[in-house]
């Protein structure tokens, strides 16, 4: 697996010490994200994950502002992806209670 050197610097300012290499935590990342894509492929409690990535996107955009800073200049800084993905997790937490499902769809004859 190929890792970007600015994940492996980012990940390694935000470590304390010498105790668990960057590169651990990169692919540890990378295999959460993973995960959590097949989970959205095949759960049926979407508003579950909508919660968890409202949580979750604010506290990835603090730690990537933290470990470095002149990331925010960037096009596609950490603050300006995550703000989006965050405004759709939103979205799409306000509409969930709205999508129709198999189950509840009501046919006439």
């Amino acid at each position: 697996m190929n890792m970007h050197p600015e994940e492996l610097a980012m990940a390694a300012s935000l470590l304390p010490g010498n105790s668990i290499q960057p590169s651990a935590v990169v692919l540890g990342a990378g295999i959460a994200e993973v995960i959590f894509g097949v989970v959205w492929l095949f759960t049926k409690h979407r508003r579950r994950l909508f919660w968890l990535q409202t949580i979750v996107f604010p506290v990835l955009t603090l730690s990537a502002t933290i470990s470095d800073p002149s990331t925010l200049i960037h096009p596609f800084s950490p603050l300006t992806f995550n703000l989006c993905l965050l405004i759709l997790s939103i979205i799409g937490l306000l509409i969930s209670r709205d999508v129709p499902t198999a189950k509840t769809c009501k046919r006439q004859r």
